[in-house]
């Protein structure tokens, strides 16, 4: 029989999040940490408490789960909305140079570091190399601006590298949880029914990004001003605007390319818009109520027991998760930057945070087979850890370009 929280408590419970993520966001930002680590805690801290005082029926637990998908939405409609596509396009060869380099590089050192050092399963070491494939480039962002290095050529590659790394890891993503269910049942990898699924992905995902193409080429613009003319205030065209991303978002789902993607290419679609920065910053209240039950609702999916193994494993998967950035990103990059810039470059990569707990989220899902619940532990240890010392890493070598001639475009 299913154990339901009153509706009072679990009222109470979700404005007290409200309240407490809203505060601890404060806090955190002002000693320079990633307001995200603080999510991941009051998720850690409340699925410490559930389990020694049961305090969440499961009713409670459905809504946590409900928050958090709208979050994943939200994080991810946002992500894909901030990208600069133009941008992107007139640098796409040396970021795509780059981006090969450190996508592949880190993919293959989170496979190895999983399959061959902690000995886990072929269908667990393609979760952790699609997850270290992932960058959050809002931690070493606001260092570059504090030292005065935005709108210089290096960090408009580094921005430009971030974005192909989000979208090439959210479609890595949608590849690998379609395939999920065949490695699950002990199929082999280069059997017919997977070349099959494969097949059948490829078209879903083509016929989609066909059709938000076309969306964002001949009715977004339309779209958007007909949202203008009937909104009285900028509210309704934010809740209009992210409304048709929702919509965007689920058509992926149904089609069975995953909510993440569809969410990522819903943004992208209104990115082109003249006016994308004004609805990127309408729907920040929007991001600040729902986000954070994402990453709190990661932190609540870690098993107390498992909090020191967990640490321990982040710290065994640390190195591969700084190598195959550094050198991935590094390596490709003295093509066009120094030495010092292109380590400066490299290093910036290495934070992960959002992408890459989307990806190990939606991994654990599928059960303990697909993400043991102790490499899930470690996999948000290696999140927090990696957004906490990049910061502290990477200002020396900035330190050190602010003295250099920005790179020739």
């Amino acid at each position: 029989m299913e154990s339901e929280a009153s509706p009072h408590l679990l009222h109470f419970m979700v404005g007290a999040l409200l309240v407490g993520s809203f505060l601890l966001r404060h806090i955190f930002e002002k000693i320079g940490i990633q307001s995200l680590i603080s999510y991941l805690l009051m998720g850690i801290a409340i699925a410490a408490l559930n389990s020694q005082f049961q305090m969440m029926g499961d009713g409670a637990e459905h809504v946590m789960r409900f928050m958090a998908n709208i979050g994943l939405i939200v994080l991810l409609f946002r992500t894909g909305l901030e990208s600069d596509t133009r941008a992107l396009r007139e640098e796409l060869a040396p970021a795509g140079l780059i981006w090969f380099g450190n996508f592949f590089l880190s993919g293959i050192f989170g496979f190895l570091g999983a399959y061959l050092f902690l000995g886990q399963s072929l269908i667990t070491s393609l979760v952790i190399a699609t997850g270290f494939t992932a960058t959050s480039i809002a931690v070493s962002v606001g260092i570059w601006r504090e030292a005065g290095l935005m709108n210089r050529r290096e960090s408009n590659l580094l921005l430009n590298v971030a974005q192909m790394d989000d979208i090439s890891g959210v479609a890595a993503l949608a590849l690998l949880l379609a395939l999920v269910p065949i490695l699950e049942a002990g199929g082999n990898i280069f059997s017919p029914v997977v070349f099959e699924t494969l097949g059948y992905f490829t078209l879903s995902l083509v016929v989609f990004s066909l059709g938000c193409y076309l969306f964002a080429r001949y009715l977004e613009v339309p779209i958007t001003d007909l949202f203008e003319r009937v909104s009285k205030t900028d509210s309704c065209l934010m809740l209009l605007t992210t409304g048709t991303g929702f919509m965007i978002a689920a058509i992926a789902e149904g089609l069975g390319i995953s909510l993440a993607v569809g969410a990522l290419f819903a943004g992208l679609v209104f990115s082109r818009n003249p006016r994308s920065r004004e609805i990127d910053h309408m729907i920040i209240p929007i991001y600040n109520l729902f986000a954070p039950f994402f990453f709190i609702g990661i932190g609540m999916a870690i098993e107390p027991k498992l909090f020191l193994q967990g640490f321990g494993i982040g710290l065994l998967l640390l190195g591969p998760a700084v190598l195959g950035k550094v050198l991935g990103g590094a390596l490709p990059a003295l093509k066009y930057l120094s030495w010092n810039s292109a380590l400066a470059l490299g290093i910036s990569l290495i934070p992960r945070a959002e992408i890459m707990l989307v990806i190990a989220g939606s991994a654990k899902a599928y059960g303990p087979e697909v993400l043991p619940d102790e490499i899930f532990a470690g996999l948000v240890f290696v999140s927090a850890i990696s957004c906490i010392l990049t910061p502290a890493v990477v200002r020396p070598f900035l330190r050190k370009m602010e003295e250099e001639t920005p790179a020739a475009a």
